[in-house]
């Protein structure tokens, strides 16, 4: 059976894929081309654990969502997707199983214009979860 974090991680992707129109990736990928544009690709970045009572520890996953997109209103395609990828994210709250909590930590964004104009925006989520110490299947 796949860890907890596995399944959580393939509940963002699926509600991602199932509210926007456009490509959503898992991390790592080889390459974002330009004609792939606009995409998204979620990335796992860390994970730390603290126990607490028994055989339980609190999971704290850190998760990227990157938006890119390129032309004259890549900044304005870029603010409506994560608008939709954030709504996405966020209703995850509250499925009853995996339980976790999700909230929205910060955001940046990165500019560049050498051929044409792309934006790069970038949305950090924590996710919080209880699980078995020695068993990462297995919740509360």
């Amino acid at each position: 059976m796949p860890s907890i974090r596995e399944r959580i991680l393939n509940a963002l992707q699926a509600r991602l894929d199932a509210a926007l129109t456009v490509p959503v990736y898992r991390a790592p990928i080889l390459a974002a081309r330009r004609e792939n544009m606009p995409l998204l690709i979620l990335e796992p970045q860390a994970e730390s654990v603290e126990s607490i009572a028994g055989e339980l520890s609190e999971r704290q996953l850190s998760v990227v969502l990157h938006v890119l997109t390129r032309g004259d209103l890549a900044h304005q395609q870029a603010d409506e997707l994560q608008v939709s990828a954030n709504q996405a994210m966020l209703a995850l709250s509250h499925l009853p199983e995996p339980a976790f909590l999700i909230h929205e930590v910060d955001c940046d964004w990165d500019f560049e214009d050498a051929d044409s104009i792309a934006e790069h925006l970038v949305t950090r989520y924590q996710i919080r979860y209880l699980c078995n110490r020695q068993d990462l299947s297995q919740g509360n």
